[in-house]
């Protein structure tokens, strides 16, 4: 095998590995297209410089997306080709990707693996990762909802709730809750503010809605102003539609908040795993 970085690689390549690598996926079909994974790319900071390739001869076998963020690494996506599965093309990958971690003196690896895919997660832990949190998803289908009131919200720009979760928010959330990334989001994503709970929400008008991000200053919370933000929300925008949270939800934030509003657990979850490279 020999290592390229992703940046060395055309897009296209990246497109037509993605699809492949993900066929029979456990989290469900995946068609991606260019513009799709230009997105991708975009949404999670990811960085193809030092992301890389593993090509036998002229032929991609495996890839592996990074995103940095100050010295903290996130394994974006990981996959391996349909006819190199089964031959730790992805271990030896993965481990070129933490070596070149380690020379930038980069100090944490980070990585989301289904729980369900005990493989994937078996590979990790041999490598070092631990799992330091479990990540739920949750559902709610909304009905057309009866004429209440709607307590007063305001709009604010989503970046402004970004700032509150640099400030306020739980420094183990997922890479993709916390401040930073929010703040990479924009229309059709809205943020609302409701007493001292902040939150953002994809379009509330789609036929399905997605909670973003949700944060309350640490001495006001546990005492119902998120839960209270998201039936407003939800009021608001009165129809039929599901409410989603993907899965990145700290199994904590939902027991605390989502499953006490009736939402649903996803049958997949992910955990959060974790290496420490100094």
């Amino acid at each position: 095998m020999e290592f390229l970085s992703a940046a060395q690689v055309p897009m296209e390549t990246h497109v037509s590995l993605f699809n492949d690598a993900f066929t029979g996926y456990i989290g469900g079909q995946v068609n991606m297209t260019l513009p799709g994974y230009y997105g991708f790319i975009n949404a999670g900071n990811v960085d193809v410089n030092i992301s890389g390739f593993a090509m036998d001869g002229d032929t991609p076998a495996a890839f592996g997306m990074v995103a940095r963020q100050g010295g903290t690494c996130r394994l974006a996506v990981m996959g391996v080709s349909q006819a190199h599965q089964g031959q730790r093309v992805g271990a030896w990958l993965l481990d070129k990707l933490i070596e070149q971690a380690r020379q930038r003196e980069d100090k944490t690896y980070i990585l989301e693996c289904f729980e369900q895919n005990t493989r994937g997660i078996k590979l990790y832990q041999r490598l070092g990762f631990e799992i330091t949190e479990r990540l739920m998803g949750y559902t709610y289908q909304q009905e057309n909802a009866q004429d209440t009131p709607v307590p007063e919200l305001e709009q604010v720009d989503v970046y402004e709730v970004a700032r509150q979760l640099i400030w306020y928010g739980d420094q183990s959330l997922p890479w993709q809750s916390s401040g930073t990334q929010i703040a990479r989001l924009g229309a059709p994503h809205v943020g609302y503010k409701l007493g001292e709970a902040y939150g953002v929400f994809s379009d509330p008008s789609a036929d399905v809605a997605t909670v973003r991000a949700l944060v309350v200053p640490p001495e006001h919370q546990n005492q119902g102003h998120a839960k209270a933000l998201i039936q407003a929300v939800m009021r608001l925008h009165a129809g039929s539609r599901q409410w989603r949270i993907g899965q990145i939800c700290p199994e904590w934030v939902g027991q605390r908040t989502f499953e006490k509003l009736g939402f649903e657990r996803m049958e997949l979850n992910q955990v959060q795993m974790r290496l420490r490279l100094s």
